[in-house]
């Protein structure tokens, strides 16, 4: 019977990441593996490094952090509470992926958005280099404090998933007539040509895609939708503009002002042309999601609903010039 995997945490992390002195904490990753089996592994664990990432491989059974045990939900009433499942539970018998990360240093704590971002590129990197089954599915990520607290116990700190409050978003409109028009629309992309209701589904896709993430990644896959919705030619901005100024009736000369579209593709191009970094300030994905459900409207020809506009008048938004401050 292949037994629970067990280890001492600071035997696996690398002196360099640390300087002597408390606290000090890693972020562990872990993924199940596939069609690996215990003979694959006949010295037990292996392991290697990456930049800032020690990557373990082990075959057994793995004592985790269950994250769903620190991932809040929100019921109708908007009060927030946490799941019941177990906090502390073990794995079947399998190939395990576990990263390791330097986390908090030296009572600095450490940032999870960068943290959760070099994880991405890591598994994207293991994964485009050995195969989807190299992390084939994201099982748990904790925290790890190194040492021991004064009573001698060991301190972990599960960590959950980004809860985005659903009470600072719209009421969905279930009205009869409103949902026959969302049916209006489906069957409006139908009719288009081969080709445009092609270009349109799958902008509605990658759109789909992008609701459902946050940050950069976010970005680029509502930009592609866009792209993909209202850009023919991907390296002309052109066909954008011209849809806004109708639906906003004003000049195509005045959207540029108004807008910033031209802003938003040079942002587009920094990141995807030059790696630039950076962090998003309040208001831009909302932005990009108004641009793109103004552009569905045109393209099924239905009246917009200058959605645009709207987020630019809230009282949250710090204005377009500012969001794009970079």
């Amino acid at each position: 019977m292949t037994p629970v995997v067990r280890y001492d945490i600071h035997d696996m992390v690398p002196s360099s990441w640390f300087n002597s002195g408390g606290g000090n904490s890693i972020w562990m990753s872990g993924y199940r593996m596939y069609r690996l089996s215990i003979s694959d592994l006949p010295s037990g664990p292996i392991y290697f490094d990456l930049r800032g990432a020690r990557v373990f491989i082990v075959y057994g059974s793995v004592n985790y952090f269950n994250s769903k045990a620190a991932t809040p939900f929100i019921k109708e009433n908007g009060t927030v509470e946490f799941d019941q499942a177990p906090l502390e539970v073990q794995s079947p018998i399998g190939a395990y992926l576990i990263l390791l990360l330097p986390f908090d240093k030296q009572g600095a704590l450490g940032l999870e958005e960068e943290t959760r971002v070099r994880i991405s590129e890591v598994i994207g990197l293991l994964t485009a280099v050995n195969g989807r089954n190299m992390a084939f599915e994201h099982i748990f990520d904790y925290e790890y404090v190194l040492g021991k607290t004064p009573d001698g116990k060991i301190e972990r700190r599960v960590i959950g998933s980004v809860l985005q409050n659903p009470f600072v978003l719209p009421v969905p409109d279930i009205n009869k007539n409103r949902l026959s028009f969302i049916s209006q629309i489906d069957t409006a992309i139908a009719a288009k040509s081969p080709t445009e209701a092609y270009r349109i589904a799958l902008s509605l896709r990658w759109y789909q895609a992008a609701i459902y993430e946050d940050g950069v990644d976010a970005f680029l896959k509502l930009w592609i939708a866009i792209e993909t919705l209202a850009m023919p030619d991907t390296t002309n901005i052109r066909p954008i503009k011209e849809a806004l100024a109708k639906i906003y009736r004003i000049n195509i000369e005045d959207v540029e002002p108004r807008f910033l579209i031209g802003r938003i593709f040079d942002l587009r191009g920094k990141i995807i042309h030059q790696g630039k970094q950076l962090r998003f300030r309040l208001g831009l994905l909302e932005y990009l999601q108004a641009i793109y459900e103004d552009l569905l409207f045109d393209a099924v020809n239905e009246i917009s609903e200058n959605r645009l506009a709207g987020v630019i008048s809230s009282a949250y938004f710090p204005g377009v010039s500012e969001i794009l401050k970079y």
